[in-house]
């Protein structure tokens, strides 16, 4: 949960840094439109000047729109981390988290051995334990009580100045449960019935943490897949294609407006490669949490 909410202020925190980038850019559009405009010498129309700052306004509501989602992260980490360290920026720099395991390739057999021993398991298990030990002390209940009781009493001299014996007293009782057929076989019905239902609850508990085990590797496998197409093709396509457009209206072959929509096209891609690489470290996050029990194990193992 803590990652989580860091990696969502950071995911901010850069798409702002990007968009802070590119407005300058934007701005220097405005001012080359104007001046074409103006002097008359190229092909610039009022409605690209209009257009320009229209776009340059519209960047400057997505700042505040993800100013927003910074603060809000911000103050998710509160109880975490003091006021002091949440005014200041987020660190450019971080470790990514590693992947505990190598999920692609966990077997079946290593992933219930590694859920079995999830914090969330144990909780169970114990509670079970306890279940246990109720059925056990209501089944006593079926067997005569003996009970010891001992008294010890002082006597002082007697009004003739005569001493006296103390007295020691020693008893023993026995409770005999004659009638058990009815509060005393309900009593342990109960706690067998209560024992069942945990252990219901564990079989249900480890389909869950299957389940979303699964939808997290499986959404790993897509993310990392976008990740690379991103990199390798998307993003070096989107600048190039930005680049040509600029080229081709600074050489009057090419209209203002499909230099706007290349820009804009190619700082969008920018923020969803950014979006790509965030929400693959909180899938490893999430993941790192199925394998919380990864070190006790390994620990167990050595031990053993």
């Amino acid at each position: 949960r803590v990652m989580e909410l860091w990696l969502n202020a950071y995911r901010a925190q850069q798409s702002i840094a990007l968009i802070e980038q590119d407005k300058a850019l934007f701005s220097q559009l405005i001012e080359v439109t104007e001046a074409s405009y103006s002097s008359s010498l190229g092909k610039t129309r009022q409605q690209d000047i209009i257009r320009s700052q229209l776009e340059l306004t519209r960047l400057e509501d997505k700042l505040i729109v993800l100013a927003q989602q910074l603060d809000a992260a911000k103050q998710g980490l509160a109880q975490w981390l003091p006021q002091s360290i949440l005014r200041q920026p987020l660190s450019l720099t971080f470790t990514a988290p590693a992947p505990l395991t190598q999920f692609n390739s966990l077997d079946f057999d290593e992933l219930i051995k590694l859920l079995m021993a999830h914090p969330s398991m144990v909780a169970i298990d114990q509670r079970i334990a306890a279940k246990r030990t109720q059925v056990s002390l209501a089944k006593q209940s079926y067997k005569p009580q003996l009970g010891v009781n001992m008294g010890y009493g002082y006597r002082a001299d007697n009004q003739a100045g005569e001493s006296r014996a103390d007295l020691l007293s020693v008893g023993v009782s026995i409770d005999l449960p004659l009638f058990t057929d009815n509060r005393q076989d309900q009593q342990v019905n109960a706690a067998i019935a209560n024992a069942e239902a945990i252990k219901t609850d564990k079989r249900v508990a480890l389909q869950s943490l299957k389940g979303q085990y699964f939808k997290e590797v499986s959404q790993l496998e897509r993310i990392e897949q976008r990740n690379t197409l991103y990199q390798n093709t998307l993003l070096p396509q989107m600048s190039q294609q930005a680049q040509a457009t600029l080229n081709a209206y600074t050489r009057d072959d090419g209209d203002f407006s499909d230099v706007m929509r290349a820009r804009i096209s190619e700082l969008n891609a920018k923020i969803d490669a950014l979006n790509i690489q965030i929400d693959k470290h909180i899938i490893i996050a999430r993941l790192n949490y199925y394998a919380a029990s990864l070190d006790s194990l390994v620990m167990a193992e050595l031990q053993g």
